[in-house]
């Protein structure tokens, strides 16, 4: 028995203060022990299961565990036997660590029929395993594992800029100091099985890329049902991002014979674009067209309820209402992006959760809902606004903020909502109001008009353009080696650095969010790709999309000899190609100088652009050819490049009977965008690129196009940084 008057005590030991252990001492020693599971991480084998040596076997390997206080230790694998399953469907077993407490044993058990995560009272599960019917099972093939184990619960520390601990998988690290960033890391393993500490909160994780497909082939069908069109399908697929929704934009141009109606929608599959159907397509949810005329029109819908993490596809089908007139689809456009929140996956470190109902209260009979503690950027609330009958618009909602304290409250006013649903503002000083404004490109319009609380337009108001925080919504979100392709606004995770930085694009550069000064581009690297967009027309003008980027080189080429009659002032030439009956040139211009990027010509014709995107670049070298004869290998010239690193950009062209399929066949080359024209006489263009780090001649490059053309060349452009 133990010396109750000893004060400091070291147990359980053989001899010394801790030699005896009463029942009591016991109790207090085993409360840390109680997590049950295994202990390792997800990147361990310790305890996981295989299939065993012989058929019908399951193989248990070495590791530790912790089940109801008692330790579990396996140094050899160990061996059970599967059950037989005589169904006709595969059927979903499990394997636990089973605490007996009267034998005083811990063994592994396989529970059949058990259904996923079946675990009772002293188990521990291991693993799932599937048992497929009796006839199917082979001597090579008797089921297979699912890792399913529980791990005893990982350390949580604190960490400083100097003091960073070892990382742990599965365990998370915080800033403690009250002006902490807030950041909270999980570790995590690399590719290489290496640990590593990885944000976890705020949102730190790759976001899915919107998918975009595109196709310029006629389609035609008199089918009553809903065709795909093969081939020339226009199918996407992704990832469903944590929100479980994206949002789905289709556009198509269509025409129909009388007297009947063109539909033009989309499906959702699981999986691939032959899995099991996850929203069909709804003609109420559809492009349509009644007439002989085409009509280009769009649809946006958001589709929810998906699996985070799943894969789907999404595939434009199109139909008729009657099945003897035709209906014609001459252009199909696909665009999935996703819809992200700004929150991590799971419950936030603080705060958070709906605010209770108990805690709303009403005021002003019932017109005013003011929130008592409530911390409206953490919590939610829905409100039914009765409609009723209004003599006049009167402000529907707003949010109050207490100033004063919760026993003689204060409450400020701080949103208003106009006639209109208009949000208004009240500044956060005299002169003061933090804005964001997203413009289009090339926009020359009024974006907003800025009034009093009566509708009074205010004059005088300026804009200072400060950066006071990123948009997470929309912004791309990096963590380890640096982004490709950056644009302003994206958010990249420097992993290099200790602790982990937070870095946002802006200006051409990276800049850190705690005020660090941006970081510039290597301004010896090769300007970057940033975007490109494409479009054509039949008519005396071309407005020529824009990409993301900071210089744009566009190709534009059409069906005749005619020179432009209207070109931007600030789009330069750099190259122009004529034949006898078809042209082509390229412009560049640096974004932040656009004003417009429409160009005319003097008669309607069949105009193809396409427009590529770059890092801050100038034109460094530059040539331009027609092809000789008439063939369908088209040619962009050598060109020597003396200013390195470069970025080789090459456009291939034609005039044709209608090209539907033009390939670059330079292996060292990236293919950035194609654009076809439709019908005989229009053009195709296409862009590629690639880096260029010797100086010296580049050889001449090739694409090959499926029709002949008498009207066809090409450009090499070199851009260097700027």
């Amino acid at each position: 028995m133990a010396d109750p008057s000893v004060t400091e005590r070291f147990y359980p030991f053989s001899s010394g203060p801790g030699e005896f252990v009463t029942e009591e001492d016991w109790a207090v020693m085993a409360q840390g022990y109680q997590d049950d599971g295994v202990y390792g991480h997800p990147g361990s084998n310790s305890l996981t299961i295989e299939p065993g040596p012989e058929p019908g076997t399951i193989q248990i390997n070495p590791g530790d565990a912790q089940l109801g206080g008692f330790h579990y230790r396996l140094t050899a694998p160990k061996v059970i036997q599967t059950v037989a399953n005589s169904t006709t469907e595969f059927r979903w077993d499990i394997v636990v660590l089973q605490l007996n407490t009267d034998s005083k044993v811990i063994e592994p058990v396989l529970l059949t029929n058990a259904g996923v995560w079946a675990v009772g009272e002293g188990q521990a599960p291991l693993g799932l395993w599937g048992q497929p019917p009796s006839t199917e099972v082979t001597a090579d093939y008797w089921g297979w594992e699912i890792d399913a184990r529980w791990f005893i619960g990982a350390r949580i520390r604190p960490y400083l800029p100097d003091a960073i601990p070892p990382a742990t998988p599965g365990g998370l690290i915080y800033n403690p100091s009250a002006d902490g960033n807030e950041a909270i890391y999980i570790g995590k393993l690399d590719g290489n099985g290496n640990p590593y500490w990885a944000p976890w909160y705020p949102l730190a994780e790759e976001r899915m890329d919107t998918v975009e497909v595109w196709s310029t082939v006629d389609k035609t069908t008199r089918s009553t049902g809903w065709v795909a069109g093969n081939p020339h399908q226009v199918v996407g697929t992704f990832t469903a991002p944590p929100s479980g929704a994206v949002f789905v934009t289709i556009y198509a141009q269509l025409e129909c014979e009388q007297p009947s109606t063109a539909y033009f929608a989309f499906e959702v599959r699981n999986g691939g674009e032959n899995g099991s159907l996850f929203l069909a397509a709804d003609k109420n949810v559809s492009v349509t067209q009644q007439g002989d005329q085409f009509h280009g029109g769009s649809l946006r819908k958001r589709v929810s309820g998906l699996t985070p993490g799943n894969q789907y596809t999404v595939k434009t089908v199109y139909t008729t209402s009657n099945g003897s007139s035709t209906a014609t689809i001459f252009q199909r456009m696909l665009l999935i992006e996703p819809e992200y929140t700004t929150v991590a996956p799971g419950e936030a470190p603080s705060g958070g959760g709906l605010i209770d109902p108990t805690d709303v209260v009403l005021t002003s009979g019932g017109s005013t809902i003011q929130l008592p503690n409530g911390n409206i950027s953490t919590q939610a609330l829905r409100v039914h606004i009765p409609a009723g009958d209004r003599a006049e618009a009167v402000d529907t909602m707003g949010f109050y903020v207490n100033t004063g304290t919760d026993a003689t409250p204060s409450w400020q006013r701080v949103t208003w909502f106009n006639e209109y649903g208009e949000p208004r503002v009240i500044p956060s000083s005299v002169d003061r109001v933090g804005l964001r404004i997203k413009a289009n490109p090339g926009q020359v319009g009024d974006l907003a008009q800025f009034t009093d609380i009566d509708n009074n337009v205010l004059s005088g108001v300026k804009a200072d353009g400060e950066l006071y925080g990123p948009n997470i919504g929309n912004a791309k979100v990096s963590a380890g080696p640096e982004p490709t392709n950056p644009v302003d606004g994206d958010l990249w995770v420097d992993l290099a650095s200790t602790p982990p930085v937070l870095k946002i694009r802006a200006n051409g550069g990276w800049s850190a969010l705690n005020g660090e000064a941006t970081v510039p581009d290597d301004p010896n690297a090769a300007p970057a790709f940033m975007g490109v967009q494409s479009t054509e027309v039949n008519w005396t003008s071309i407005d020529v999309p824009l990409p993301g980027g900071e210089t744009y080189l566009a190709c534009i080429a059409w069906n005749s000899a005619d020179a432009l009659t209207s070109v931007p002032a600030e789009w330069t030439l750099v190259r122009e190609v004529v034949e006898t009956s078809g042209r082509a040139a390229v412009y560049t211009v640096n974004a932040a100088d656009v004003n417009t990027s429409s160009f005319s010509l003097p008669t309607q014709q069949k105009i193809t652009a396409v427009c590529v995107g770059y890092q801050a670049s100038i034109v460094a070298a530059s040539d331009g050819l027609p092809d000789a004869g008439s063939d369908g290998a088209h040619e962009a010239p050598a060109l020597d490049v003396q200013q390195v690193p470069a970025r080789l950009v090459r456009f291939y062209w034609d005039k044709s009977a209608g090209t539907t399929d033009l390939n670059a066949n330079d292996a060292g080359a990236t293919t950035r965008g194609v654009q076809y024209g439709t019908g005989a006489g229009s053009c195709a263009v296409l862009a590629t690129d690639q880096e260029i780090t010797s100086a010296g001649v580049v050889p001449l490059a090739t694409a090959t196009a499926d029709v002949e053309a008498a009207n066809a060349g090409g450009f090499s452009i070199a851009l260097a940084a700027a």
